[in-house]
């Protein structure tokens, strides 16, 4: 009976945690969108990525960019750097765990990809 209450317990912080994650998440989205338009920067979509174990807490963020020539333009130019330490930023500002911080990836492809090769699904693309 204990063994049970105890999991219960863990399962539930592991839900609770995880909700916060994909708040935290969304809210990074939002912020970084509105702080890319702001600055120029043709960031025209982000998908996050989380995994299916409930105890998994690392995360995927995909940024989108206009074009494939955008991406070629800020990769060399070290924009993506920048869009992806300001993500970063905007997590740990709102409390995000800092020993999650060095497990997230990001990945770069442009809208234009996407239409051209993934019947316009960013879905697709990341599947």
């Amino acid at each position: 009976m204990v063994l049970t209450y105890a999991w219960h317990e863990y399962t539930h912080a592991m839900a609770a945690a995880r909700e916060k994650q994909l708040s935290q998440a969304e809210a990074a989205k939002a912020q970084l969108m509105d702080w890319a338009a702001s600055a120029g920067i043709p960031l025209v979509h982000i998908e996050c990525l989380f995994p299916f174990a409930k105890t998994d807490f690392g995360l995927s963020v995909w940024l989108f960019l206009d074009s494939d020539a955008s991406v070629e333009r800020l990769q060399a130019d070290g924009t993506i750097d920048r869009l992806r330490q300001e993500f970063l930023s905007r997590l740990s500002a709102s409390g995000y765990p800092p020993d999650w911080l060095p497990d997230i990836t990001f990945g770069v492809d442009s809208h234009e990809n996407v239409v051209r090769d993934h019947e316009g699904s960013y879905l697709y693309r990341l599947r």
